[in-house]
C-alpha cells in the first residue's frame, strides 16, 4: 500500500469515525466498535510502515531480532488471550521472538505458515509483509534496509 491508498484509506476512516460520533447513541453498538477497530489497525499498519520501518538498517545480528518482534506484532491475533491479558501476552511474545531462538515459532516466514495454515491474514498486513521482505534479504546479503527491501 502506498502513500496515495493509505491517505484514501485514513480518510474514509475518518469520515466513518465522525459519523459515529455524529451519532453517538448508535456509537455504542458492536458494529460501531468494529469499525473503530478497524480503522485503528489501519492507522497503526500505516504508523508502523511509514514511520518505524524506514528507521531500520542494519547487520543480521543487530536486526534479526527486532525483525522477529515485529513479524510477530503485526501478526497478533487479539482472540489469543483475554482482553486484560493481551498486552501482558504481546510483550511476552515480542521478548521471546525477540531473541531470534525459535525459528520455527517467530521467524517471519513461519508466521506467514502458521497464518496461512489459521486461513486468517496478518493484523497489520503491508507492515508484515515489509518485515518479510526486509527478512528475507537479511536472510540473504546479512544486512538491509528499509528502501533496498
Amino acid at each position: 500500500m502506498d502513500g496515495p491508498e493509505v491517505r484514501k484509506k485514513a480518510l474514509s476512516s475518518l469520515k466513518v469515525l465522525s459519523s459515529m460520533q455524529a451519532t453517538p447513541a448508535e456509537a455504542d453498538g458492536p458494529r460501531a466498535k468494529e469499525r473503530l477497530g478497524e480503522w485503528f489497525d489501519d492507522a497503526m499498519d500505516a504508523v508502523i510502515v511509514q514511520r518505524l520501518l524506514p528507521k531500520l538498517h542494519g547487520s543480521r545480528g543487530r536486526l534479526e531480532g527486532l525483525l522477529w518482534a515485529l513479524g510477530v506484532v503485526c501478526a497478533w491475533d487479539r482472540s489469543e488471550w483475554e482482553p486484560r491479558d493481551q498486552a501482558a501476552g504481546l510483550l511476552a511474545h515480542c521478548r521471546e521472538a525477540g531473541l531470534a531462538d525459535d525459528e520455527a515459532k517467530y521467524a517471519p516466514g513461519s508466521l506467514q505458515k502458521q497464518l496461512r495454515a489459521a486461513g486468517r491474514e496478518a493484523r497489520y498486513r503491508t507492515s508484515f509483509d515489509k518485515t518479510l521482505r526486509m527478512q528475507r534479504k537479511l536472510e540473504r546479503d546479512q544486512f538491509v534496509s528499509f528502501a533496498e527491501a
